[in-house]
């Protein structure tokens, strides 16, 4: 049997009609076995477990009411059920289509009849059976992404908790419980001939259901069928011949949308689709089926993320999926990590604001800035164009270039450009691609000088926009040189080429850059390949003059802070303090300038840098913090990041797999305590490396860690704000029980309203998860 309890409620004011039922489900029963000597000791076991119920519900299926009345002449049974006098005993049949029917009262008192109505009755064993089942397995229901991933769904949603429907039941009598729940879904005025599932998993589901038509069919053989249609993968491979006698049961969805493709695809009626768990509510009685009708609504026991942002996907398959076998393999940051380039491409670029972090031309309302964005005007103004500048002997009275915005022929990158010119550009140069933006253009008229000194012709020389194929296509067999002042991805190179290509271009083709935020070694190689590899084994020429690896330039915190604080602002406008915020998100929105330092949040002021401290570990002593550009603190760190994913160091890796992730220790906020550090530092790790949520150790680290800062005075704790930031974003992720307790020593420390306002939003939105 199948026993739990039930709070059976007419919905009248009266208590009297409200009454606390004990369940006792025989989903099937043979007098023929040993079945009734068992069913004693059941009963047994459950009024002892049992002891304050109203009343106690003997339930089984209506074909068997001839064995259940013999059953009832059992003494044993008999006195079983009625060891207690003052707990009613009654005993209600289901039918075909799970409506349920009294059939006997053993205390020969039919005053329960009147108040313990069938259909609501019905409604209510259902919904608390499945409580039950859920109350007990919901951490095996709903399975968690392994920590650092979301879940790919076959229907291609990316979803941080998966319904793993087939361990809702273990038992015969489980599964019967549920056949019963779905009858009274079971398509009315329809002949059915097969029911289709979407995975094979809840198989022992269908077997029980299709056990329960035929028998009340009254056939000796099963005239129903059962099939699994593989979710969304199968539609079109299993679309019924006769969809007007399918039947299809959806085992779980989180948003009942394959119930309603079904309905389109299959061309069936939306009330032969039933979802039996998903997070959307039972349809009520006035509300149109569409073919998201539910049986049970799991909301109440989820705890997905909505906000969680992981990159690493894991893709299910029916309900197969892996899962993290180790614990995070922590990485506290050392100088031995740095990369080579640093110093060359970061460090000496570090003044003059040649880098810029949220960043784009245009400030344009949903075109995503860049994570990093360097600045080619001010790169070459202050670093680039004279020789002086370049930190050589030459005095700066010597550079013949310094009253002009030409190059200065001794400079490295005129030298960079001569060579491109005298090695790779063919005497056919007949265009050059290039961007409409003042950095492109810049970087075109400085190989405008050297190609003219070097013997080009300038005049048959056709500058062409990145957009006019038209152009391209009087190319032929000519050469082209293709410049951008800066690139990441590399796409911008990438899609210029496949432009070229259809316009029929078979000539060589020269791509050149200043400098290049590749998000890793491994995809700056494959871009190499993709742009340098011609038809029938020709090589074009790609070249760079700085180079530097930095991670994914579009996944921002950036931008979800703007969103987050959007979000903010809107539930709380007018309060005290919001204004705050309000002028947080106004930096945020500038993209044409990017945050000119602003690179997190201050205690202190919204108007203020975070502190940046002498003897930098990865940087020469040599600097000056008046002078310094904290973007480039933010590029230095994700370089070095970037470099303990490409590269494992001395066995250490930031490198994750779904079997094991890494993650940044919470030791490494202590060990760099300068705020603009610690942001930078969070900031350019992916959400995967602050996902502590897997450790309570690593969880209750990071935890101590964030009250030390909110508990201390001076510069050291105007990071706090950032950090609970990270938190709200769902950058950092940490165990339930430490968020709590950040949050409430948050409440406790931070006592100005822009952070009172900040924290109290934190906390309605986590306890409402």
């Amino acid at each position: 049997m199948f026993i739990f309890e039930c709070e059976y409620n007419s919905g009248s004011q009266s208590t009297r009609d409200k009454k606390n039922c004990l369940i006792m489900f025989l989903g099937q029963f043979s007098n023929e076995t040993s079945f009734p000597a068992s069913l004693d000791t059941q009963i047994q076991k459950a009024y002892n477990n049992n002891l304050t119920q109203d009343v106690v519900i003997l339930l089984f299926p209506k074909y068997l009411s001839d064995e259940i009345s013999d059953l009832m002449g059992n003494n044993t049974i008999k006195i079983e059920l009625n060891r207690y006098k003052y707990i009613d005993v009654q005993l209600f049949s289901f039918d075909k289509e799970g409506n349920f029917e009294p059939f006997l009262n053993l205390l020969n008192s039919r005053s329960l009849y009147s108040t313990l109505q069938p259909e609501i009755l019905q409604k209510d064993v259902s919904e608390f059976g499945y409580k039950a089942l859920m109350d007990d397995r919901a951490t095996d229901v709903l399975a968690k992404a392994p920590a650092g991933t979301n879940f790919v769904k076959p229907s291609g949603k990316v979803l941080e908790e998966f319904i793993y429907a087939s361990q809702l039941a273990r038992s015969s009598c489980e599964y019967q419980f549920l056949a019963m729940s779905l009858l009274p879904y079971k398509p009315k005025n329809i002949s059915i001939d097969c029911i289709y599932i979407d995975t094979a998993s809840i198989s022992a589901v269908a077997e029980a259901l299709t056990y329960y038509i035929s028998k009340f069919s009254s056939t000796i053989c099963k005239h129903v069928k059962y099939k699994s249609f593989s979710s969304y993968t199968g539609l079109e491979d299993n679309k019924p011949d006769n969809s007007g006698c399918a039947w299809i049961i959806i085992s779980a969805s989180e948003s009942t949308n394959l119930g309603k493709q079904i309905v389109k695809d299959w061309m069936v009626k939306p009330e032969q689709v039933i979802t039996i768990l998903s997070h959307k509510d039972i349809l009520s009685p006035t509300a149109e089926n569409i073919g998201n009708a539910v049986v049970y609504c799991i909301k109440d026991y989820s705890s997905k993320d909505a906000r969680n942002y992981s990159p690493v996907k894991v893709q299910v398959h029916g309900e197969s999926f892996a899962v993290e076998a180790s614990p995070p393999n922590e990485v506290l940051l050392l100088k031995a990590h740095k990369p080579l380039f640093i110093d060359n491409s970061v460090n000496k670029y570090r003044d003059n604001d040649v880098f810029s972090v949220n960043r784009k031309n245009k400030d344009v309302e949903g075109d995503n800035p860049f994570v990093i964005y360097v600045d080619y005007l001010k790169l070459r103004e202050n670093y680039l164009k004279c020789v002086w500048k370049q930190g050589t002997e030459i005095e700066e009275s010597v550079c013949i270039r310094k009253k002009t915005d030409d190059l200065c022929p001794k400079s490295l990158l005129y030298k960079w450009i001569e060579q491109i010119v005298q090695w790779s550009i063919p005497r056919n140069l007949k265009g050059v691609i290039v961007g409409d933006s003042p950095q492109d253009k810049a970087l075109f008229n400085d190989f405008k000088v050297v190609l003219s000194v070097n013997g080009f012709d300038l005049s048959n020389i056709e500058e062409i926009n990145q957009e006019d194929q038209d152009k391209m296509s009087t190319l032929g067999v000519n050469s082209v040189l293709i410049l951008s002042s800066v690139i990441s991805s590399g796409n911008c190179f990438v899609d210029i080429n496949r432009s070229l290509r259809l316009a029929n271009h078979n000539g060589m083709r020269i791509f050149a850059t200043t400098y290049t935020t590749a998000p890793s070694r491994n995809r700056f190689k494959s871009f190499n390949v993709s742009v340098t590899q011609g038809t029938n084994g020709f090589k074009y020429a790609f070249f760079s003059y700085q180079t530097i690896y930095v991670g994914d330039n579009k996944n921002s915190s950036w931008i979800r802070e703007k969103d987050f604080l959007t979000d903010l602002i809107n539930k709380n406008s007018g309060i005290a303090g919001i204004e705050f915020w309000v002028k947080r998100r106004a930096q945020l929105k500038k993209i044409s300038t990017g945050l000119q330092g602003k690179v997190g949040v201050s205690y202190e002021s919204i108007d203020k840098n975070l502190e940046f401290a002498p003897d930098f570990v990865f940087w020469p002593s040599n600097y000056s913090i008046e002078s310094i550009n904290l973007e480039a603190v933010y590029v230095t760190v994700a370089s070095i990041l970037q470099n303990l994913r490409d590269n494992p160091i001395k066995g250490v890796t930031l490198q994750s797999s779904i079997y094991q992730h890494s993650v940044l220790s919470p030791e490494n906020f202590i060990r760099f305590n300068d705020a603009a550090l610690q942001s930078s530092l969070w900031r350019a790790a992916t959400q995967a490396e602050l996902d502590y949520r897997r450790s309570e150790i690593l969880s209750s680290s990071f935890q101590g860690v964030m009250t030390k800062i909110m508990s201390s005075n001076g510069a050291r704790s105007y990071i706090c704000l950032d950090l609970l930031l990270a938190i709200g974003i769902r950058w950092i992720k940490i165990s339930k029980e430490s968020l709590d307790k950040i949050l409430d020593d948050a409440e406790k420390h931070l006592t100005s309203p822009y952070a009172e306002v900040l924290v109290q939003y934190l906390k309605s939105e986590f306890n409402s998860e």
